[in-house]
Order: structure tokens, then C-alpha cells, then sequence
């Protein structure tokens, strides 16, 4: 409405500060307070990630390097290989794919899914039909047949 008063909702009342704010009843608890007792559909603590804040962040910054290479190589010998500018989501495309190859492929398998599998990068080993899929996306993007099978 065009006479709604967003002040209308608050009343100030100049009172200072106090410091001494409690939770109330509704407030919820977060999961991360450990002064607090836990919820029990919570996750153990056991089961939260082991490494620091600072680690955490450098295998992530590392593993987006990594990620940014692989898309940047895979534009290189696709334009080395005849395609004017590989698509935007190509590479993306290809990596789901290949991730979800590999976990179906491990949960067939009792040797592979003892292996750890990194939680971005696919490790190739297992991922024909991405790779085959990735052939086909390449030649509708102007690499020829036997150049595309060079590039994957």
C-alpha cells in the first residue's frame, strides 16, 4: 500500500543498552555453538571435517586453480584441433557427467568404493561415456572426429 509506514512497525525507545540480551524460547540453537547441547538429529562432532579453517580454504582455492586449468586446457587443443571457441558449460558438462559415472560406477563395486573419490574432479579412470559424449560435443563444435578423440 502506498501509506505503509515501515517505522510504523518499530518503536524506538531511546532506552541504552544493557548488554544483557538473552535468547528467548523461539530462538533457534545453531549447530556450531558448543556451549549448547547438541539436537540429536545433529551430526556428531566426530563427523565434522577434521582440517582447519585454513586448510579447508586452501584445498579449495587450490582444487578451483586446478578446475580453471583443465577448462583452459581443454579450450587450447580444441582450438589447436579446429573449434573456433569451445562453449561455456563444455567443460562443465563433461565433469558432471564423468562424476556421475564414476559414483555409479562405485557403487557397483566393492574395490571402488573403498577408493576415495575427489569430491570435484573426476579421476577418469571410469568415465567412457562422458569422454564419448564429450567427443560428440567437440565435433558439433568443429573438431573433426579423430582430432576430438585427441582432445579427450
Amino acid at each position: 500500500p502506498a501509506t505503509w509506514n515501515i517505522m510504523a512497525r518499530h518503536v524506538h525507545t531511546d532506552a541504552p543498552a544493557t548488554g544483557m540480551a538473552q535468547p528467548s524460547g523461539r530462538a533457534k540453537s545453531r549447530l556450531w555453538d558448543l556451549t549448547i547441547t547438541p539436537k540429536p538429529w545433529a551430526p556428531p562432532l566426530a563427523a565434522l571435517p577434521r582440517t582447519t579453517p585454513t586448510t579447508a580454504v586452501l584445498l579449495e582455492l587450490r582444487t578451483a586453480k586446478g578446475l580453471a586449468r583443465l577448462s583452459q586446457r581443454l579450450a587450447e587443443l580444441a582450438k589447436e584441433h579446429g573449434a573456433g571457441k569451445v562453449r561455456a558449460l563444455t567443460f562443465e558438462r563433461w565433469r558432471f557427467a564423468a562424476m556421475q559415472e564414476e559414483a555409479k560406477a562405485a557403487a557397483g563395486s566393492k574395490k571402488m568404493s573403498k577408493q576415495p573419490m575427489h569430491a570435484v574432479l573426476p579421476s577418469g579412470t571410469h568415465c567412457k561415456q562422458a569422454n564419448t559424449d564429450l567427443v560428440a560435443e567437440l565435433q558439433r563444435q568443429g573438431v573433426r572426429g579423430d582430432a576430438a578423440t585427441k582432445v579427450v
